[in-house]
């Protein structure tokens, strides 16, 4: 499906930059606790981690969402070439 039968596509400017705002405070929570010393690694890095994964899954997931709800009204449910 070329994006001209594509009735609405979303930017999602906004959700890109929370994302990549949300992005550096992980990285610079993860530096900072690197700095700090063993103490505070072992809790900060896990949890960051699965911050980045979980805000990651969660934009991809929203986008795929919205492409498949955009695919729908364009009239093609099996977008993916899937019959």
């Amino acid at each position: 499906m070329s994006d001209e039968q594509i009735p609405f596509r979303p930017n999602r400017s906004f959700t890109k930059r929370m994302l990549i705002a949300n992005n550096l405070c992980a990285w610079g929570a993860i530096f900072v606790a690197l700095y700090l010393g063993a103490g505070v690694v072992g809790i900060v890095i896990p949890a960051m981690s699965t911050y980045l994964f979980a805000l990651f899954s969660a934009y991809v997931g929203v986008g795929h969402l919205d492409m498949r709800a955009s695919a729908a009204l364009a009239g093609n449910p099996n977008q993916g070439g899937q019959q």
